[in-house]
């Protein structure tokens, strides 16, 4: 179920996941933060041509970001920036974590470390 509920956020997300390969490819091949800076700017402005806005859309991820690597000359590592996507949009919450479990669970990460409920209290101490 949890596996469904995945593929289905990454389907209604599908632009985005593929946009954010294409950007994970674009900072993982720049040697400093200036080439970051270029390349990240590169692909956000070729990404909003309607040419490639439809070819994205009428594509498969898998498709789109081999293509598009090609034709940008990044190296074709398809599922690398795929998963990067993926961890990206799981993190801002668009798609639920892979394990299926809830964030809040999650003991590594301190936006979900709660404290003890306002209502409990220590019992009287009687002794």
């Amino acid at each position: 179920k949890a596996a469904a509920k995945r593929e289905s956020a990454q389907a209604d997300w599908h632009d985005l996941r593929v946009k954010l390969a294409m950007l994970a490819a674009a900072y993982e091949v720049s040697e400093d933060d200036d080439e970051v800076d270029r390349r990240v700017a590169e692909v956000c402005e070729r990404v909003e041509r309607p040419e490639v806005s439809e070819f994205i859309e009428a594509s498969r991820p898998e498709v789109a970001v081999a293509a598009l690597c090609r034709r940008w000359n990044f190296p074709v590592e398809v599922e690398r920036w795929l998963e990067m996507a993926d961890e990206a949009m799981e993190h801002y919450g668009f798609i639920p974590p892979q394990d299926g479990e809830d964030d809040e669970d999650d003991p590594e990460d301190p936006s979900t470390l709660r404290s003890a409920a306002p209502g409990r209290r220590r019992p009287p101490d009687t002794g």
